[in-house]
């Protein structure tokens, strides 16, 4: 659960870039 959230995470600014 913890790897998803991070994922999560680093895609939403890795999208934005």
């Amino acid at each position: 659960m913890e790897e998803k959230l991070v994922f999560a995470q680093d895609s939403l600014p890795l999208s934005i870039i």
